[in-house]
């Protein structure tokens, strides 16, 4: 579970949390719902002087209705499988607008785009970790098309393309990006991580 604090977010496990220090109340909410974390014996999650600052270590301490200890369970994120398709769908709307004919989803490209996205959050750098082998892995996830040129756009930073027109825009914003989205490719895939709220992308494009 991943809790806010006073607007910050802070990778905790609630439940645990409470556990390890002798809370036996439930400390399970709703999405976008607000309140304390609160157990027996009047004791509830606080934030040692009601910091923001990220990585502060919270505390057990005594029930007292203040901003310390008000934990926001934030809204669940989308499907990845939705946005993998809002982010086909916004970069064939900017190929249409410039004159390009759209690309089509391709299973394998998906699946060696996902490999990259898994790849950088598994380094927690945007990266092309895998890009160096997409035509191995193309032929094993049986590619059916002739091989031809390939490409591919990556992004993920913390805070940063939580949703598909966002790092779509960021695409198009850089000259190289904004090149494979209207190069001469016939076929698509998307691939995307979400890792303690970070969001990995990448797009492999073939034709």
């Amino acid at each position: 579970m991943t809790v806010r604090v006073l607007g910050r977010a802070l990778a905790v496990a609630a439940v645990l949390v409470a556990a390890g220090a002798g809370l036996t109340g439930s400390a399970q909410a709703a999405a976008g719902q607000s309140g304390q974390i609160q157990g027996n014996g009047g004791k509830c999650l606080d934030v040692p002087g009601g910091t923001t600052t990220n990585g502060t270590q919270v505390q057990i301490y005594t029930c007292n209705r203040t901003g310390a200890q008000v934990w926001t369970a934030p809204q669940e994120p989308s499907d990845p499988s939705t946005l993998q398709q809002q982010v086909i769908d916004l970069v064939n709307n900017y190929r249409a607008q410039n004159g390009k004919p759209p690309l089509e989803p391709d299973p394998a490209l998906t699946r060696t785009a996902q490999d990259e996205a898994d790849a950088e959050a598994a380094h927690g750098q945007e990266g092309h970790y895998t890009f160096d082998h997409i035509f191995d892995s193309l032929q094993a996830y049986g590619y059916s098309h002739p091989m031809g040129a390939v490409a591919e756009n990556a992004a993920g930073a913390p805070g940063f393309w939580t949703d598909a027109q966002s790092v779509v825009q960021a695409w198009i914003d850089e000259p190289t990006h904004r090149a494979y989205m209207l190069g001469d490719f016939t076929y698509t895939g998307v691939g995307l991580t979400v890792d303690n709220g970070t969001y990995w992308w990448a797009q492999d494009f073939a034709g």
